[in-house]
């Protein structure tokens, strides 16, 4: 959490380092600041994965997996993309949507605690 908010705060000194271009260091910018935030909710649902894999539970993370890819993931990034022309907005946001679903699930079968009675 530390780092997201020092990647926020210098997000133009960061992209500065890469690139003069003004106008790409304006879009960037608001990227660089969405993809913090991204890349904490990508964190979570990796740690809740693993652990939920580690447990033997994976089966029911293989699955979900395939559901936020296929069925929710790959539809919204077309929906909002392409669609309803979001432009780059429109896939990450997606992602972020589809990670929310993915640690709501994980939390959820965490919760339910069937992991606890696999046998590895």
């Amino acid at each position: 959490m530390i780092i997201e908010e020092k990647i926020t705060k210098n997000t133009k000194a960061i992209i500065s380092i890469f690139i003069s271009d003004i106008n790409l260091i304006t879009i960037g910018i608001p990227l660089i600041r969405l993809l913090a935030l991204f890349s904490f909710l990508d964190a979570i649902a990796v740690v809740l994965m693993c652990s939920l894999d580690g447990a033997g539970d994976v089966e029911f993370t293989a699955k979900t997996s395939l559901i936020f890819i296929w069925l929710i993931n790959m539809p919204l990034i077309y929906i909002t993309g392409i669609y309803l022309d979001f432009g780059m907005w429109g896939p990450w946001f997606s992602w972020i949507v589809g990670f929310l679903y993915l640690i709501f699930m994980m939390i959820k079968r965490m919760m339910k605690g069937d992991w606890k009675n696999i046998k590895v």
